[in-house]
Order: structure tokens, then sequence, then C-alpha cells
């Protein structure tokens, strides 16, 4: 029990986070073993910014009482639990990309209003079929609830290989653990073939003569490009009037938009 009264303040640490139910905690020799309550009262803030520590800070005692005067309680940390949930809108894409240069786009938006800046990594799983422009996003606190657009390019590649999917991957990336730890949002999208396989001939250079002996040419080309080695073979219906020369044109991945001759 004191001799004299016995106070000391109650505050909080950050009041962004927690407030206090009482600013002032005293005693008398009446009451001094009567335990006081303080109500911590956690704050809604409408930032998405993980749980947040924070202190009751008890101050110096004040008394007359020698034995108590300027002695120091200890102060009580306090963890606000945070209610927004890091989350982002990802948007549909617009369409499906083609190789012949029609483009989709979408959005990324974030739900919630962060602390620091949010970086979002966006990427595709075949930049051999579609490519993605920007890379990189950033939400600050200001501009959070601005939908960033994001385009898709379809690659032309002179491939016969139908319509390929593709994956474009969305990742987050904070300070802030709860956007750090998200997974990762995709989408699926289809670039749409333009190409065909097919063979051209050519017209022939002109008749051929017995004498003097004239010779006419073919040219002969791939519209796509194979996948392995295209074998052709070339023959005459009547051999007694003409002969060709190769009898065989063998077309490589590499050679395909070369002009292969038949004479």
């Amino acid at each position: 029990a004191p001799t004299a009264s016995v106070s000391f303040s109650v505050t909080s640490s950050d009041t962004t986070e927690g407030t206090v139910s009482a600013s002032t905690l005293s005693y008398s020799s009446d009451n001094w073993s009567t335990a006081q309550t303080v109500t911590v009262y956690g704050v809604d803030d409408t930032l998405s910014d993980d749980n947040q520590a924070f202190s009751v800070t008890l101050g110096s005692v004040t008394s007359s009482d020698a034995n108590y005067a300027g002695k120091n309680p200890e102060d009580v940390s306090v963890t606000n639990i945070d209610n927004e949930t890091a989350s982002i809108t990802v948007s549909a894409l617009s369409d499906n990309t083609t190789e012949a240069g029609d483009n989709a786009t979408f959005t990324v938006v974030l739900d919630n209003q962060p602390t620091s800046d949010v970086s979002i990594a966006v990427s595709s799983s075949d930049t051999s079929e579609a490519t993605i422009s920007p890379s990189s996003l950033t939400f600050s606190n200001s501009n959070y609830s601005s939908a960033q657009t994001v385009t898709v390019y379809g690659v032309d590649d002179f491939y016969d290989d139908d319509n390929v999917s593709y994956t474009i991957s969305v990742d987050p990336s904070s300070s802030i653990t709860s956007y750090n730890t998200m997974t990762s949002s995709t989408l699926t999208g289809y670039t749409i073939d333009n190409d065909t396989a097919t063979i051209s001939v050519g017209a022939k250079s002109g008749n051929t003569a017995e004498f003097p002996n004239t010779t006419a040419t073919i040219n002969v080309t791939l519209a796509t490009i194979p996948t392995a080695n295209v074998s052709i073979v070339v023959t005459d219906n009547d051999s007694t009037e003409v002969s060709v020369s190769p009898t065989t044109l063998t077309i490589t991945p590499s050679t395909w938009n070369t002009t292969n001759r038949v004479t």
C-alpha cells in the first residue's frame, strides 16, 4: 500500500493501430490492491499493411511516496491483426492473339491500399508464341486503385503448328509480407496459327526441245518451316520424251525458304 496517491499515464505508441480506454491510472491507500483494467481498441485503417505491432506505454509514476515515485512499469506489447486481404484483380484476356498481328490485353489492379509499393512481374510461358508489354507493373498507395493494362502480342513463327496455348503469369512482390507470399495469378491464351504446310510449284520456264537440246526449269518452295527434312520425289510421265534432275529434292528446316530448282 502506498502512503500517498500513485498515478501514471497510459498511452498507445501508435494510435493509427490501437487506442486505449484510459489515459491515466491512479491508486490510493484504499484501492491499491484492486486491479484496474485498460481496454485496448484496434483501429481499422483500410490499408493492406500486414499485422502491426505497437505497445501500450505505461509512464513513470507520479507520487509523493518516495518508494513509488519515478518507478516505470513495463510496457505492454500488442499486435493489431490486419483485416484487409492482400489481393489483386486480374481481368480476363480480351481475346486470343494471332500470328497475323492481332493482339490481346488484360488489366491488373490492387483491391486494397498498400502501405508501400507493390511490384508485379508479368511473364509469358512461351515467348515463341506470345510476348507481353510491359513486363513489370508498380502500384503505390496513391495509384493502387487505377487499373494498369498489359498487352499480349502474338508471334508469327512460320510453323504449321495449329493454335498453341500459353500461360501469362502475374506475380506480385513487396516488402508487405501478405503481397510477397501471394500465389501468382495465371491467364491462358491461344495464338491462332496462320500457317498451312503447302508446297509451291512455280510455272515451268518454257518448253523443252529435242534439237537443239533445250531445257526448262521449275522452282519448288515450302510455305512453312518443317520440323524435319522434307523429301519430294520428282518423276516424269514419259521418259522417252523428257528426263528430270534431280529426281529427289530434300528440303531441311534451315533451307525451307530457299528456292529448289528442277531441270
